[in-house]
């Protein structure tokens, strides 16, 4: 970064501005029509970019899952996964998956474009294994500056889901296949 004096810096109060704006938007809310270009999802992907990290290992990888049919896959697999360990899984954790599955694939794949699968390379130095919660703490800072990127795009919004109403395939070495991921790398929710 190349900044040859403080007038090359936005203001104190629209840095201020940019974060209280900052807004999580649910899928209730969310209205249908709105597409982000590929210029847009770049874009965000480049704000992601600029979180702090120890040693710049950038842990954070994004699975970015675009338009209704490939979202609905999105569902279908977490269905499928379910479906398949259901003795794994008590009838309660079962019970709230369906619910929370059926509400949401009621809704998003039509009033939303784009689904960023947050996740967070283990080890992303070939050479050096930082402790997990200083690489979970850097991908948190990713999502808030994707979250920062988004509230500068006019008529965008978003939120950060855990996928805790799904954690029993979102931990699993089936989701992290799914993803392209090690078994060693974490899923922490989606965007």
């Amino acid at each position: 970064l190349n900044i040859e004096s403080k007038d090359d810096l936005p203001s104190q109060e629209s840095v201020l501005n940019l974060i209280k704006a900052r807004r999580s938007i649910m899928p209730k809310d969310l209205s249908p029509g709105g597409k982000l270009s590929e210029a847009e999802v770049e874009y965000l992907m480049e704000c992601t970019n600029w979180a702090p990290t120890h040693h710049n290992t950038q842990p954070w990888r994004y699975v970015v899952i675009a338009g209704t049919n490939n979202i609905i896959d999105y569902f279908d697999f977490l269905e499928d996964w379910y479906r398949d360990h259901r003795e794994e899984v008590t009838a309660g954790d079962l019970e709230k998956f369906t619910a929370k599955a059926d509400a949401l694939k009621s809704i998003l794949p039509t009033n939303m474009s784009h689904m960023f699968v947050i996740c967070m390379k283990r080890q992303a130095l070939p050479d050096k294994l930082l402790p997990e919660w200083e690489e979970i703490c850097a991908t948190a800072c990713s999502v808030q500056n994707l979250h920062l990127g988004l509230t500068g795009l006019k008529g965008c919004g978003g939120f950060w889901s855990s996928h805790t109403w799904c954690k029993h395939a979102r931990d699993s070495v089936q989701f992290k296949e799914f993803l392209g991921l090690g078994p060693e790398d974490r899923v922490l929710g989606a965007f």
